[in-house]
């Protein structure tokens, strides 16, 4: 090649434009560029509303912190334990709606045992019902034996 041709040009991208699609949808809370800006890669095009996703989560970590708490209860129940012993770390944000929360595994945790001790103290007294009548039979046989001799 011994010679070279100057021009102007301008580069384009195919298409000019390009769509953007998030994978869960939403709704755009702000479009941070313009038509015909120049962006760079890993620019912040545009920011969704994150209203529902941060409500979802919030409900799953109280959820999640309640079935916690219910698990402490369940062991403290297995256990014999005299009290229950919440996890320290599942408070956090959640304190208010979990002091509700963990004062209902306590009152759930009383409430087993005081029907666990009432039926013990049927139980109890049906064996010596029982007891009884162990003796009495045997009393009755003991009778029957004399006869026969």
């Amino acid at each position: 090649m011994n010679g070279a041709v100057l021009a102007e040009a301008v580069v384009k991208v195919e298409g000019n434009r390009k769509s953007l699609q998030h994978f869960d949808g939403g709704t755009v809370k702000e479009i941070r560029v313009k038509d015909g800006d120049i962006v760079q890669k890993g620019q912040v095009l545009l920011l969704l509303d994150d209203t529902r996703l941060r409500s979802e989560f919030n409900l799953y970590a109280q959820q999640y912190a309640l079935l916690r708490a219910t698990d402490a209860r369940i062991r403290a129940e297995l256990d014999g334990s005299q009290e229950v012993a919440f996890p320290k770390d599942i408070a956090g944000e959640h304190q208010a709606y979990l002091q509700d929360a963990m004062a209902n595994q306590v009152a759930d945790l009383e409430s087993q045992r005081a029907s666990m001790a009432g039926a013990r103290q049927i139980l109890e007294k049906r064996i010596a019902e029982l007891d009884e009548q162990i003796e009495g039979k045997q009393a009755r046989v003991d009778s029957y034996r004399a006869q026969l001799q």
